[in-house]
């Protein structure tokens, strides 16, 4: 289930990362260490990392996500997965999904001023509150049941 990627990687770039990893301190783990070191190996061996995806959890289409057996790039942290991909760009948007809302309510002429003094004010508001984050995230990625709302009628005149 899911469909198999290619990653790109620059091996030489992995190699040094590797042969340098009690330099770079706290910047990667154990962990992310045994994954490069595997990532190298298939890039060796197969010119390409494989990567499986597959779609979130009770999800159809959308957003995929790297398997947990993968050793994809994406589980790597930033700086590193910065330096071992040549071709890539990694864009981040700082809280995604509410600034999408907002930007798909302005389109419909909707004003959102608590999503927008979310967005605004994110770091002040999750700072001591990480919880925060999380509840606005689930909110915005909820399953909605809008089967009510489609029953309603409008009102007959007469």
């Amino acid at each position: 289930m899911g469909r198999e990627y290619k990653e790109l990687i620059n091996n030489g770039n992995v190699g040094l990362i590797i042969n340098h990893f009690d330099e770079l301190g706290h910047d990667i783990s154990i962990d992310q260490l045994d994954r490069l070191k595997q990532i190298h190996k298939n890039q060796d061996t197969l010119g390409y990392n494989p990567v499986k995806y597959k779609f979130g959890q009770k999800q159809q289409s959308g957003r995929e996500y790297p398997i947990s057996k993968s050793n994809s790039a994406v589980s790597l942290n930033r700086r590193v997965r910065n330096t071992i991909l040549d071709d890539y760009v990694e864009i981040d948007v700082v809280a995604g999904m509410p600034t999408y809302i907002v930007n798909l309510m302005t389109m419909n002429k909707t004003d959102t001023p608590k999503f927008k003094y979310y967005i605004k004010n994110k770091s002040t508001l999750t700072k001591d509150h990480p919880e925060y984050k999380t509840a606005v995230n689930s909110l915005c990625n909820a399953d909605w049941d809008v089967s009510d709302y489609k029953k309603i009628k409008e009102p007959q005149v007469g």
